[in-house]
This record gives C-alpha cells, sequence and structure tokens, in this order.
C-alpha cells in the first residue's frame, strides 16, 4: 500500500467515524417531540380536533431539529475539516455550489 492511499484510507476511516458520532449526536434529540405530543394529545381530545395533537408534534420536532443542529456543529466542521485535508468535498456542499472553508476547532486559536 502506497502512502498516499493509506493516508486516503486512514481520513476515510476518520471521516466515517465522525459521521457515526455526529448521527449519534442528531438522534440523541427528541425530547422535546415527545413533549409536544405529550402536551397537544389532552388538548386535541378535550377539543376533539386532531390539529392540536400535529401542531405540538410539529412544534417539537422543530425545536428539536434547531437544537441539534447547534449541539453536533462541532462534529460537521471537524467532518468538514477532514475532507478538506484529503481533498474531497461533501455532495451536499458541492451540489449546492458552495465552497468549503476550514473551521478552526477552539476560538484559543484566534487570537
Amino acid at each position: 500500500m502506497t502512502e498516499k492511499s493509506a493516508s486516503e484510507a486512514a481520513a476515510a476511516a476518520e471521516r466515517m467515524q465522525l459521521q457515526s458520532e455526529y448521527q449519534d449526536c442528531l438522534l440523541s434529540h427528541w425530547k422535546l417531540c415527545a413533549a409536544g405530543l405529550a402536551i397537544g394529545l389532552p388538548v386535541a381530545m378535550k377539543t376533539r380536533k386532531h390539529i392540536y395533537w400535529a401542531i405540538g408534534g410539529i412544534s417539537g420536532t422543530m425545536l428539536d431539529y434547531v437544537q441539534a443542529l447547534e449541539d453536533c456543529k462541532g462534529f460537521r466542521a471537524r467532518i468538514a475539516s477532514v475532507d478538506l485535508k484529503s481533498g474531497v468535498r461533501d455532495p451536499l456542499v458541492a451540489s449546492a455550489g458552495m465552497p468549503v472553508q476550514p473551521v478552526p476547532e477552539s476560538s484559543d486559536q484566534q487570537a
């Protein structure tokens, strides 16, 4: 195995590990969705209109999504950093035509 292919394999393994951790981070955000459904259900039963249950579930899901994106953005930045080092572009970023820029790992490095 050449040096270049070994480094590419290491970068691919690191990217897969980071993607797995990113996925676990995103999927760990579900509590607000459950709370929205739990709050909307009694209201929907009392009024006999299912819209309140749907509104509770959708509102909770959106809040979970926003919180997950904020909490897990470090993983996305690290994945982009690995992609930059290995010269691979994220297909979603490439299809949008957006340039990939390195993201510093901590604010201490910017001083």
